[in-house]
């Protein structure tokens, strides 16, 4: 029956969904380029076979140092006769560094004004004898509470020597977890409906099972970067691992960190790249700096237009195997250093934090993140090499993903034979269903990479 109403002809469509609407099947995405630092990862692993796989609890490396012999002065420096006595505070677990003096050691303050030569040790303490120096000049120069003594080498008699006693290097033991990951695409037979929004010229229910691995991945990079090892027991499920990613072994491997609660200054930044690139002894590839766009235009804009070299797009990370990444160079007192963005930084939907501190034309916080990141392969003691962030996996595979068969799937009996079934199922749901993981993570030795980040 035909109906009245005093609304205008433009209402009245819109109200009984009579208007016409425009094409609107294309789906603008609009999610960004992530997975950048996951093809990097790959990319380092490549060479090594892709990946650790391990079948323990936890994945666990020995690492060594460089076998240096250093302590921090305790309260009680003393001259006593004609030797200064040195008390040292502990250090580590146990404090080995602090008993790993010996006799005939010679010892430097640690501005190198002074040395003395070691004549006597008792655990947490060591006796010196003047070199050079006088007594009161060793004691002004090691006496203060903090002051490190380092051990610059032997010094040992000139005629009729004998050997030092014995000093025994082992590794540390660090470990991190593989930590399960699950993803789910779940449709029922009617949800494959037509539909006015179209994926690949199909209809949107088939992009369901594309986006939920496009899901997947975006959650695993967010891991990489920021996720803290932990070993709990959940309320959902029981024992649970976390994976320690890039900011976790940073802030716990003794990693060089910075934090900002003002605009980042060339100085500072200088001064980061120095004790990032000083921790290493050697290195065979430039530092590289992933950061968000914040930070980029904030360090180009701000203090190192003119420095920064555009070398366009080539393969820095894996060769022909991987696609060329758009890196730029600084360099530095004869530091060379490569600019990544990573746009996971730049994803404001996850980080729509904004920042207070002033002067930065950028004001989302997490873009002006950025990690110094060493791509050189580790030396393996005894021979090889291995990447510097380990991808790691637990078990027989890094990924698994497996289909089931519901109603949705099932064959069309005949009409002769009812019994006719052209497709084995194992649910009886009226649906089908894909479920993804992963058992991974990534290890990295910290201590040679650093970060800067806003705390404002």
């Amino acid at each position: 029956m035909a109906q009245t109403s005093p609304l205008n002809v433009a209402d009245n469509l819109t109200i009984r969904s009579l208007a016409d609407r425009n094409d609107f099947r294309n789906v603008y995405d609009l999610s960004g380029g992530y997975n950048k630092f996951g093809m990097i990862v790959n990319a380092l692993n490549l060479p090594f076979g892709g990946g650790k796989q391990f079948d323990t609890d936890r994945y666990e490396k020995s690492v060594m140092g460089r076998g240096h012999v250093i302590a921090q002065a305790a309260a009680g420096v003393a001259i006593v006769g004609n030797t200064l006595v040195i008390p040292l505070q502990p250090q580590g677990t146990p404090p080995a560094a602090v008993d790993s003096f010996r006799v005939g050691d010679v010892v430097v303050a640690a501005d190198h004004s002074v040395s003395g030569k070691v004549i006597a040790t008792v655990p947490g303490s060591i006796t010196l004898e003047a070199t050079e120096s006088t007594l009161v000049q060793m004691s002004a120069a090691m006496s203060a509470v903090g002051t490190y003594v380092k051990v610059l080498g032997d010094s040992s008699p000139n005629m009729y020597s004998d050997g030092k006693s014995p000093l025994y290097e082992f590794p540390d033991l660090i470990h991190n977890f593989s930590a399960i990951k699950r993803d789910t695409y779940l449709a029922s037979r009617r949800e494959n409906i037509k539909s006015r929004i179209y994926y690949k010229d199909k209809f949107w229910g088939d992009a369901q099972l594309d986006l939920m691995v496009q899901r997947f991945l975006r959650q695993m990079e967010k891991q990489m970067l920021f996720s803290n090892r932990a070993q709990f027991t959940s309320q959902v499920g029981g024992a649970s691992d976390l994976n320690g990613g890039v900011r976790w072994s940073i802030m716990n491997r003794g990693g060089e960190y910075l934090p900002l609660a003002a605009a980042l200054t060339q100085a500072q930044f200088d001064n980061f790249l120095a004790n990032v690139w000083s921790r290493k002894a050697s290195r065979t590839t430039p530092l590289t700096l992933f950061m968000g766009r914040g930070m980029m235009q904030h360090i180009q804009r701000t203090f190192t237009d003119g420095y920064i070299v555009n070398a366009g797009s080539y393969n820095t990370f894996g060769g022909s195997e991987v696609k060329g990444i758009d890196v730029r160079t600084y360099s530095i007192a004869g530091v060379d250093v490569g600019f990544v963005e990573l746009p996971v930084l730049n994803d404001t939907e996850f980080f729509p934090e904004l920042t207070t501190v002033a002067g930065l034309s950028n004001p989302y916080r997490q873009q002006h993140t950025l990690f110094a990141l060493d791509m050189d392969p580790i030396e393996v003691k005894g021979g090889g090499l291995a990447p510097a962030i380990e991808k790691i996996f637990r078990g027989p595979s890094e990924f698994y993903a497996g289909y089931i068969k519901g109603m949705a799937d099932a064959g069309t009996p005949t009409a002769e034979n009812f019994k006719d079934y052209s497709v084995d199922i194992v649910s009886s749901v009226d649906a089908h269903r894909c479920d993804v993981m992963a058992d991974n993570g990534i290890d990295m030795i910290g201590k040679y990479c650093g970060m800067i980040e806003l705390i404002a």
